[in-house]
């Protein structure tokens, strides 16, 4: 007998989405979740340093460290954070992620043309500050008061609570539906959902569910 392990869990998810070896898993992730088509998608990503020091030598001690960080053919920024637990903060947090991250490109040169877009994606089990909505997924970014333009492409925040994605296995469409039915429902799964066994083209050969999610079930724990 065969058991999933829940990607939720922060080893896991690295797991899954640091492979350097795996580029088309959070490839499929971003323009899944991101909703990217056309032009828009992702083609290719490099993977890049997770830890950030602020610029401020007097706040050194206050370094960030994100689950999963980086960029796509385009110089555009991707942070991926799972959050498992509930965290009151969870968007002062992810605030702080972009801040840093977009900060970091800006060099001794001044050069402001190599500031790229930062965009956030985080992905919960609930979000606090999002209670009151009832859709599972909402997209952030800074629009024009009056005319709701998206004058300012710097920044972008997608939020995705997971208690709150109700499809079942039926209702499976989208690649969009298929990651969040992972991420949310892997963990208590017995056998491949039947969504996933024609091999989804977001996992490439190499990288079943079994060979990136399964490990041998034993009668007593290992220690």
């Amino acid at each position: 007998m065969l058991m999933f392990m829940d990607p939720t869990y922060d080893f896991i998810f690295k797991r899954l989405f640091s492979s350097s070896d795996h580029l088309n898993v959070p490839i499929s992730f971003i323009n899944a979740v991101c909703r990217y088509k056309g032009l828009d998608r992702v083609a290719t990503a490099t993977f890049l340093n997770q830890e950030q020091l602020p610029g401020n030598t007097e706040l050194r001690r206050g370094k960030t460290m994100v689950d999963i960080y980086c960029e796509n053919q385009r110089g555009h920024k991707f942070i991926i954070e799972m959050q498992r637990g509930p965290d009151d903060h969870l968007i002062s947090r992810l605030v702080l992620y972009f801040s840093r991250m977009f900060a970091s490109q800006y060099g001794p040169k001044r050069n402001y043309d190599a500031l790229y877009p930062v965009i956030v994606i985080a992905i919960a089990l609930t979000i606090p500050a999002l209670t009151h909505k009832k859709t599972y997924r909402s997209a952030h970014f800074l629009l024009d008061e009056e005319t709701h333009e998206r004058d300012i492409t710097e920044v972008g925040f997608i939020l995705v609570e997971l208690d709150k994605f109700t499809k079942t296995e039926a209702e499976l469409e989208t690649d969009e539906d298929k990651w969040l039915y992972l991420l949310k429902m892997i963990g208590e799964a017995e056998e491949t959902p039947k969504a996933f066994s024609t091999k989804p083209h977001f996992l490439d050969k190499s990288l079943t569910l079994t060979t990136a999610l399964l490990m041998p079930a034993v009668s007593k724990p290992i220690f």
